[in-house]
Formats: C-alpha cells, sequence, structure tokens
C-alpha cells in the first residue's frame, strides 16, 4: 500500500515541479541564480532517487520470483524423488514375490510388474506360479533298462564277461 502512495506522491510531485518550473521562467526570477541551482539540483537527486527506488522495487520482483521459482522446483524434486521410492518399493514388491513363489521368467517378471497394486500382484504370482508347475508325468516303467542284472562297476562286467566265455 505504501508502494502506491508513494508513486501517487511522486507523480503528484512531479507535475506540481514542471508547473512550478513554467511560473517561476513567466515571472522573474525571485530564488537569484544559487536557489536555482540549488533547486535544480534537489530536482535531480530526487529523480536519481525515484530511479533507485523503481529499480530496488523490480530487484525486489525479481526476487521473490526466484524463491517462488525455487520453491517450485524444490517441489517437483520432492515428487520426482516420491515417485521413485515408490517406483523402487513397487519392483522390490515383484521380486520378492517371484522369489516366494519361484517365478523367474522375464516376461512373467514383466507381467508381475505391470500389475497396480500389491494385492493384484500377489494373486497374479499365485496363478502364474500354478500355471508353471506343472505335475511331472509318472515314469513309464516299459522303457529304458529293466531289471537289476545292470553291474554297478566295469570291472564287475568284464569279469562276468571272462567268466562266461572261459567256462564254455
Amino acid at each position: 500500500m505504501s508502494d502506491a502512495v508513494n508513486t501517487e506522491t511522486s507523480e503528484s510531485a512531479e507535475a506540481s515541479t514542471a508547473t512550478t518550473e513554467q511560473v517561476q521562467s513567466q515571472e522573474d526570477k525571485p530564488l537569484g541564480e544559487n536557489g536555482e541551482k540549488a533547486l535544480k539540483a534537489e530536482r535531480e537527486a530526487r529523480k536519481a532517487a525515484e530511479a533507485r527506488i523503481a529499480e530496488f522495487e523490480a530487484k525486489e520482483k525479481e526476487a521473490a520470483k526466484a524463491n517462488l521459482s525455487e520453491v517450485e522446483r524444490a517441489q517437483a524434486e520432492a515428487r520426482e524423488a516420491q515417485e521413485a521410492s515408490a517406483k523402487a518399493a513397487a519392483e522390490l514388491s515383484v521380486y520378492k514375490l517371484a522369489a516366494k513363489h519361484g517365478i523367474t521368467d522375464e516376461d512373467d517378471l514383466e507381467l508381475l510388474s505391470a500389475a497396480p497394486d500389491e494385492a493384484t500382484r500377489e494373486r497374479l504370482a499365485v496363478r502364474i506360479s500354478a500355471a508353471g508347475s506343472a505335475p511331472t508325468p509318472k515314469p513309464d516303467l516299459s522303457q529304458g533298462a529293466k531289471g537289476s542284472d545292470k553291474k554297478s562297476t566295469t570291472g564287475q562286467q568284464f569279469e562276468d564277461f571272462f567268466n562266461s566265455n572261459l567256462a564254455n
């Protein structure tokens, strides 16, 4: 409010100064030569002071804008840090669920990462692990080696071969 009053006061002072100069030039000069010099010096000093005030007000506005942008910048950095923290927590959750349920496939991990919340990830991890663990088939006994006539070592097989061939 004081800035507005100062501005109005300085404008009215400048108008009155201009009017006074015109009146003085029309009438005889009662101040004399030294008085006129003093009056001019005072007016120049006043103009310089008003210019400095305007300069300081402009700098104050720029500083307020700079502070505001610093606050906005700090808010943006805080927002980015929160987003990075949430992303890291979600990624940690995915890896914990994958370890818990034995999920190793990259595509399955990406699918878990795409889930929006923890409960959905848990349900999805259970379904992926159940789908990925197909029961192993029962062995077919009609295939492969049969019985116990297989010798445990090569030396025993060699001995049996010679014994069967020499005995004949």
